[in-house]
């Protein structure tokens, strides 16, 4: 089976169900979070509606899928909700009407699959004769006994296009008794949210997605392999043999799931010899992200590009004067324009000294990517130059040597403690390395005087290599 069959870095609507469901790893617990609202709001007075704000690439179109397979699936949410999936992007809405018309296209996909054909033809009806839907959406789910959870993505592209009026009226519907639920995503913020004469002021329960940390990236990529089966056997020899390039990787390109997708891609194509370098690890993950990041760049108005070419070619957050001086646009444009690309999601504000503001691109992958693709030869040099650094700084050969380093300076509390640290993340690289587990050992014997530690310490080592000589004689002391 190919991998495009199996993974999909783009749109998770484009998998089947069981691979989709082997896939879903990094938002499990969002993904619990989420189930336990549902079921508590079940009987509840008043309707806890939630946004999840992410940016791109951080799995909230998953999260969506899974949440409406998750209430389809588990008996207790399946008797009392109906899950209503919608396109990524509703770009049809301008009207309250036009939104309600989704809902109802989306409610017939349900009955379908319940072979309600009645309430089918019914909503039908009421599309065609142009009647208001919202009554009928609501009795076609009174029939079932049910409520209605509508699983909305990019819900800023739907408030920027609803007049005042529609978003009140959506709201009055949103309250109703035995009403339906809102789960909805943005990339951002929506602004509509922070109006205190808004319809939604204060109206969602948000939380936010974070980034995955190395460490889970290393769990998650292990997990994708194990799910992969025989295919997966060249992602676990490259965690074993290189795994200090996870950590690069999650240092240069962040840690969305959509990275993880597209670090397990490349890591599963490497050819076993020779083996490629960590720039060239690089690179073919941001190739890998091209489309995505040509198409999104292309789709911005001539002046944005400009400031966004101003901020990505700069290694640090670069504050107004400095993108005027790279644009040549006056600040009278850049400002609304910064702006825009904020509400989007693709910049963020940033302090600088004092109290100037930065501008840098949100997303570590997008920024990475665009200096590499347009920066000159010198900054993809720079690029190259740094991912190696820290294929050293993280490999086993540089941790443990910085721990001894540490200490030469003296035994401080604080020494000894950065010591440990720094043998501990060589171990957490190459928990296996014999060397390592006996300087450990040693560490705590000499400095931290717990011989219990020492001994655990050196008989691991023993363990890892019995053919290592120290770890022997500290043994037996």
């Amino acid at each position: 089976m190919s991998l495009t069959t199996r993974l999909a870095i783009y749109d998770p609507q484009l998998l089947t169900e069981d691979d989709f469901l082997r896939g879903f790893i990094a938002r499990r617990p969002c993904l619990e979070r989420q189930g336990r609202h549902i079921l508590n709001d079940i009987n509840a007075t008043l309707t806890r509606h939630r946004l999840i704000i992410g940016q791109r690439g951080m799995g909230k179109t998953a999260l969506l899928r899974r949440v409406a397979i998750a209430v389809r699936d588990n008996k207790a949410l399946h008797q009392h909700w109906i899950p209503l999936s919608f396109r990524e992007e509703q770009y049809n809405i301008a009207q309250l009407q036009q939104l309600w018309a989704n809902c109802a296209d989306a409610l017939s996909d349900w009955c379908e699959d319940q072979q309600d054909r009645d309430s089918m033809d019914q909503l039908r009806r009421a599309c065609d004769a142009a009647e208001p839907l919202w009554p009928v959406i609501q009795a076609v789910a009174d029939k079932h006994q049910r409520r209605l959870l509508l699983l909305v993505d990019n819900l800023q592209l739907i408030l920027d296009n609803l007049s005042d009026a529609d978003q009140w009226a959506w709201r009055d519907a949103l309250q109703a008794r035995n009403g339906p639920m809102l789960l909805a995503c943005s990339p951002t913020l929506p602004s509509q949210l922070t109006d205190r004469d808004g319809a939604f002021y204060e109206f969602f329960s948000l939380e936010t997605l974070r980034e995955l940390t190395a460490a889970e990236l290393h769990s998650h990529l292990r997990t994708l392999a194990d799910n992969r089966g025989d295919a997966g056997h060249r992602v676990h020899t490259q965690l074993d043999q290189h795994p200090q390039r996870v950590d690069v990787l999650h240092t240069l390109c962040g840690g969305s799931p959509r990275t993880l997708t597209l670090i397990y891609h490349v890591l599963e194509q490497l050819p076993d010899q020779p083996t490629p370098g960590i720039a060239q690890v690089l690179e073919a993950v941001l190739e890998h992200a091209t489309p995505l990041y040509k198409a999104r760049t292309e789709a911005l108005s001539p002046q944005q590009r400009r400031i966004v070419d101003a901020i990505g070619l700069h290694w640090d957050p670069t504050h107004s004067s400095a993108i005027h001086q790279a644009t040549g646009l006056a600040p009278s444009n850049i400002s609304p324009q910064i702006k825009r690309l904020e509400e989007d999601g693709l910049i963020d504000k940033v302090p600088l000294d004092g109290k100037r503001k930065g501008y840098q691109l949100v997303e570590r992958s997008y920024a990475t990517w665009y200096l590499m693709r347009h920066g000159n030869r010198r900054t993809r040099k720079r690029l190259h130059a740094l991912a190696e650094f820290l294929e050293h700084y993280h490999s086993t050969q540089a941790l443990a040597p910085h721990a001894r380093q540490l200490l030469t300076h003296g035994s401080t509390p604080e020494a000894i403690r950065n010591a440990e640290h720094a043998y501990r993340d060589a171990l957490d690289a190459h928990p296996k390395d014999a060397n390592t587990w006996d300087a450990l050992g040693n560490l705590h014997m000499d400095c931290l005087k717990d011989a219990t530690a020492a001994r655990d310490a050196w008989q691991t080592a023993i363990n890892a290599d019995p053919k290592t000589p120290s770890p022997h004689k500290n043994r037996a002391c």
